[in-house]
């Protein structure tokens, strides 16, 4: 008997647990493939341009081709392959992904496509502010981020749910 039967955790149940993402903050590749020029809306239901299939998509943000991810059909990574455009996000959770570092990536650069898909994702809310956002002035060379104070992070980080509601005086 395997140590997960023990503690009664199979290995599908093992597979399907989350884990902590490590978002990297000066991908070298941004600049290069990252269009600036957003597309005017992001359709969320909109099927791959290749299959078809409508479950978990990715937008190129080099040409903003929409295309299913490795877990369908694979449509997304042979338009990497076809077409040299690295950095992409995932329709389905947000995320952003840079297939040259392999990594999950964030910038201010991404802010108004992360605006434009948070909102198509949920409509009526806007996108909670980032703390220290309105120091950020764009990125120096090399992509990095303005790295914030321990105080700065926690005295003014929101989440999604509470970003709308107001205080209620007493």
């Amino acid at each position: 008997m395997s140590s997960k039967q023990c503690i009664g955790v199979s290995e599908e149940e093992l597979q399907q647990t989350g884990f902590a993402v490590q978002f990297k903050e000066d991908c070298p590749h941004l600049r290069e493939h990252f269009n600036k020029t957003c597309p005017e809306s992001v359709d969320m239901h909109a099927p791959c341009a290749k299959c078809g299939d409508v479950g978990e998509n990715w937008l190129c943000l080099t040409c903003h081709a929409l295309h299913c991810s490795r877990y369908r059909n694979g449509c997304h990574q042979e338009h990497v392959e076809s077409s040299g455009h690295r950095i992409a996000k995932s329709l389905a959770d947000l995320s952003v992904w840079c297939n040259d570092c392999g990594e999950y990536i964030k910038s201010p650069l991404l802010r108004h496509i992360d605006a434009l898909c948070y909102s198509a994702k949920f409509p009526g809310e806007s996108l909670p502010p980032v703390p220290g956002a309105s120091d950020l002035k764009g990125i120096p060379e090399g992509g990095r981020e303005r790295r914030m104070s321990r105080r700065q992070t926690t005295s003014r980080s929101v989440t999604p749910k509470t970003f709308h509601q107001k205080k209620k005086k007493k």
